[in-house]
């Protein structure tokens, strides 16, 4: 039966019906007026047939229709259906795009594909931020990585040039999404209305092609970047590097041939018509033509051909890479481990001859047997390789070498008391502070000592420093009535980008790490003289000049306390007049507040094996003048930081400018290098010296006058470099463990808390009546746990990743991107955490490798020599005794470090402790220590390439003399 004839005979039959339903009737064609006598009809169904058009005329006549159901209909042509039924109300079709060739009706379903609708180009707010936020990120973000390209020294220009490449392809993208989020405004609320005419646009065929040729120049270029990438480490030795000429005409030929690509289907439109109206690309409401057969022949051959094999190249290659580069190393391994073995060795002696040369260089043995160890002998004592000389000290088991000498003296005096403390600094006077004021709240008696290497409080401590005052008011909220040093509230604070000659100023927006809104610029060395003061009163027993050299251990291994070093022993290890042994203090806690990279902290964490669920902690070194200035430069209360030059983008630092309030016109300036650097021909000191040159440095200093000068380490793993903090008889606190919040370059405030709730929880734990200790030294679990709950925790887990976000292609300005949009925008509440690169000793390269860096010659206005730097920082120390920098093989700094490394050491020290200077024979080098210029900065035990240099402690009230550093 003809469908059309089966109309006819139902229409007769129900020419005044309401309701029709022709659904599953196979009908194929509505011929024009087949409706045109049901004036009464309100619904009728036309669902599931094989309608595949509809004429202009095909619904006259129905006047009173009110809803029309075209569901699973495949239309392929459709005119304006609402003139002949203006009660129309609700029209059903099967795609969304059909809707708009109803424009009046009131309810069109489905009225969106969950791109566009018939409102809106792009259907919903969530669409419209991602095309705005991306638009921006992409635009400004490749702007900004072109624009730092000059700025950014690069080993390899033809790479920078592909990179700058790639970012305007990149940039093509966010133009075509901002184009497309300015349409949708446009068309806001009546996108249905203009539908087809934007599809037709100019303006949808060039964006549209924009789009395309971003895509295909981005992935054309990236296979280019990974093919040579691949070629350049799979086979090195046939690798010839790109020249200038073949680097231009690859670009050049990817350019012409993503042009060819996306503008072919605006030239062929007899071919393609209406390409980029008809894909998609543009985001059209309806397409009254469908794509031509030769369109989606190009589509294929463009989106599932040439981007096919580009995805697969790229894959197949990485895949090869990293298959190459596990392979390299497993061999690598194999050969090293097999050099080793070949290699003849040093001399060793045996257990037995230690212990006589031992024996013999006790005072009253007999002879030259004295000195039968001889200095550069290395010997394996106990498992352990040490230098000879270092093995008469430091290696023998405790009760022999030579302070058994004396008659009378083989024993240490022993002290008792309730609770030790390691270090005078902010930690470690907060916690006897806070420890004291306990015991007078609840009127118990506790013995508290405290125990620092600096001649006085305050001698040995460094930092920038800019405080944050909340652990104070913790501490003392009456802190001003008492007297605190904090004289220079923050007035002003810049931040800016460094190239060689200019400063790119960046605004320090509310809630960034740098913003220093209510903080206060210190001297620290008179702030923790103060605190010094504070505990004094409170009853604190404080040892200035007293050394703790080391860790003593009860039976059951928990801590029993601290030994102060012997004093009196002389260079080669005898007894002077003047020896006298060290002091034990006992304790039932131990509080270890050494500061960064403490001696004691790393035998704790080999003895507890505390850092097996950390990340390896990472350094940077800071070194600080202070100077008198000229008044009318001075403004009290303004805070500089920059970052850039003079450092490579790989290199993280930076520099710090205070201007302080203390009477006089003083500035405090320094800079920070990380530890993690690279190139061993880089010197820390002399980059600072550099740095004072920059013209919006310069002229602050030009007319001052420097008086002081030192330098420290500084932790910089944060949060995923923590240990763990407590053991039995003992815990960490301070910057020992690490707790500076290194965007903030702050550690003060984090010290002092950490020390607070350490002394919260021990106090607790050893005044509780009930205690029942495991173990002789109690161990403190409260400790970490409160600490976990507190401010602290908070803090530096927000700001976990923007530390190691740094190691990536773009480096420093990689980070401050990751760093302004994870943590101003989210708070750090990214649910990842980032790695590390590891140990800072390893990441230097071998010196071939490095551009050696040419220094300018210091002009002694500005910039000054090493040694008379040193020299204000008022270091001393005894010359005939044990030196407290210690090698484990003498023979690793010629044959390793200078070998491979060019010497780092005598670079990376910021006191020129170390120099390679020719052997007496003149053949061959050595390196030569001049222990008495140390600062105790640690950075040579930190970034010692071979981990050959072990930093003891020398005899008390050695090292600097700082004055309010």
């Amino acid at each position: 039966m003809g469908a059309g004839k089966a109309l006819q005979r139902a229409k007769c039959r129900s020419a005044g019906i309401a309701y029709r339903y022709l659904s599953y009737n196979r009908i194929s064609v509505l011929e024009p007026g087949v409706f045109r006598d049901l004036h009464q009809l309100e619904w009728l169904i036309l669902e599931n047939n094989n309608i595949n058009q509809i004429s202009p005329m095909t619904f006259s006549g129905l006047c009173s229709l009110v809803l029309l159901v075209l569901l699973n209909n495949s239309l392929n042509q459709l005119d304006d259906i609402c003139l002949e039924m203006p009660r129309l109300n609700w029209l059903y079709f099967k795609k969304f795009q059909y809707c708009g060739y109803a424009p009046h009706v009131r309810s069109c379903k489905p009225n969106t594909d969950g791109i566009s609708s018939l409102e809106d180009l792009l259907a919903n707010i969530v669409l419209r931020v991602f095309v705005w936020v991306v638009s921006a990120t992409t635009c400004f973000g490749n702007i900004f990585v072109i624009g730092m390209r000059s700025y950014i020294r690069s080993e390899n220009k033809l790479h920078a040039m592909c990179i700058i490449s790639l970012c305007c392809a990149d940039g093509l993208m966010g133009v075509y999404l901002f184009v497309i989020g300015a349409f949708d405004l446009k068309f806001r609320g009546e996108y249905n209305h203009h539908a087809q005419a934007w599809m037709d646009s100019s303006e949808c065929q060039v964006v549209g092609s924009l789009a395309m040729l971003s895509t295909e120049v981005s992935v054309l270029l990236l296979t280019y970047l990974t093919l040579e990438k691949y070629v350049c480490i799979v086979y090195p030795f046939r690798y010839i590097s790109p020249r200038r000429g073949r680097t231009v005409t690859v670009l050049i030929s990817i350019w012409v041939l993503g042009f060819a690509i996306a503008f072919i289907p605006l030239v062929g439109k007899g071919i393609f018509r209406n390409f980029y109206g008809t894909n998609g690309v543009c985001f059209p409401l309806h397409s009254e033509q469908p794509e031509t057969l030769g369109a989606q022949v190009y589509s294929i051959i463009i989106f599932l051909g040439l981007n096919l094999i580009a995805f697969l190249i790229i894959l197949i290659s990485y895949g090869s890479m990293f298959y190459n580069i596990q392979r390299t190393g497993t061999r690598a391994t194999k050969y090293r481990n097999h050099i080793k073995k070949e290699l003849p060795g040093s001399k060793y002696v045996s257990s037995q001859q230690v212990s006589t040369a031992s024996t013999n260089m006790r005072p009253g043995s007999e002879g030259p047997a004295q000195r039968s160890v001889t200095e550069y002998t290395e010997v394996v004592l106990h498992g352990r390789a040490c230098a000879a000389h270092y093995v008469a000290l430091h290696c023998l088991p405790q009760g022999e070498g030579p302070a058994m000498g004396r008659s009378g003296d083989g024993e240490r005096f022993a002290d008792e008391a309730d609770v030790v403390i390691v270090g005078g600094g902010p930690a470690g006077l907060s916690a006897a502070i806070r420890l004291k004021q306990l015991a007078n709240e609840h009127e118990k008696e506790l013995r508290v000592c405290l125990v620092e290497k600096a001649s006085q409080i305050g001698a040995h401590t460094l930092s920038g420093a800019c405080l944050e005052p909340s652990a104070l008011n913790e501490l003392f909220p009456d802190w001003k009535e008492r007297g605190a040093p904090l004289n220079t509230p923050v007035t002003e604070d810049v931040f800016g980008i460094l190239t060689k000659k200019y400063r790119i100023p960046i605004p320090i927006l509310p809630g960034l790490p740098m913003n220093n809104h209510g903080n206060y610029i210190v001297r620290l060395g008179h702030f923790v003289q103060w605190l010094g003061e504070q505990a004094e009163e409170l009853g604190v027993e404080i040892y200035p000049g007293y050394a703790a050299a080391e860790v003593l251990f009860h039976e059951d291994g928990s801590v029993k306390g601290i030994a102060t070093n012997d004093v009196g022993i002389a260079k080669d290890g005898s007894p002077k007049d003047i020896f006298e042994r060290g002091m034990e203090l006992h304790a039932k806690v131990t509080l270890f507040g050494e500061g960064c990279h403490g001696h004691l902290a790393k035998q704790l964490y080999k003895h507890y094996n505390l850092r097996e669920h950390c990340q390896p902690q990472t350094y940077a070194i800071g070194l600080k003048e202070v100077w008198v200035i000229d008044e009318k430069k001075w403004r009290p209360g303004r805070v500089e930081h920059s970052v850039g030059w003079p450092l490579d983008r790989n290199t993280y630092g930076g520099s710090f400018l205070y201007h302080l309030n203390e009477g006089e016109p003083l500035v405090a300036l320094g800079f920070v290098v990380g530890l993690d650097y690279q190139n061993p021909y880089l010197s820390p000191f002399r980059e600072f010296q550099r740095w004072k040159h920059h013209p919006s440095v310069a002229p602050t200093l030009e007319g001052g006058n420097r008086i002081a000068y030192g330098a420290r380490a500084l932790n910089e793993g944060g949060y995923q470099s923590l240990p763990k903090l407590t053991f039995p008889g003992g815990l960490l606190m301070g910057c020992s463990p690490g707790f500076m919040n290194v965007p903030k370059i702050k550690g003060t405030h984090t010290a002092m808390k950490s020390g607070i709730l350490a002394a919260e929880a021990v106090f607790s734990k050893i005044t509780d009546e009930d205690l029942q200790s495991e173990t002789a030294g109690v161990h403190v679990h409260e400790y970490e746990e409160n600490l976990r709950k507190s401010w602290i925790w908070k803090e530096l887990y927000a700001v976990r990743n923007i530390r190691p976000s740094f190691h990536n292609y773009f480096g420093l300005y990689g980070g401050m991107v990751y760093t302004g949009i994870f943590y101003w925008m989210f708070r750090g509440k990214e649910p990842w955490t980032l790695k590390h690169a590891g140990r800072d000793s390893a990441q230097l390269k071998p010196a071939k490798d490095c551009t050696p860096i040419e220094y300018p010659k210091p002009d002694s206005k500005l910039s000054f020599d090493l040694l008379s730097s040193v020299a204000l920082s008022g270091t001393n120390h005894e010359h005939d005794q044990p030196p407290h920098l210690t090698l484990m093989n003498d023979s690793v700094p010629v044959a390793q470090n200078l070998a491979i490394y060019d010497g780092p050491e005598q670079r990376f020290c910021p006191a020129g402790v170390y120099e390679f200077v020719p052997l007496e024979s003149g053949e061959g080098m050595r390196l030569q220590i001049n222990a008495q210029n140390c600062v105790h900065c640690k950075t040579c035990d930190i970034k010692d390439p071979s981990q050959n240099i072990n930093w003891v402690v020398p005899e008390g009230s050695g090292g600097p003399a700082y004055n309010g550093m």
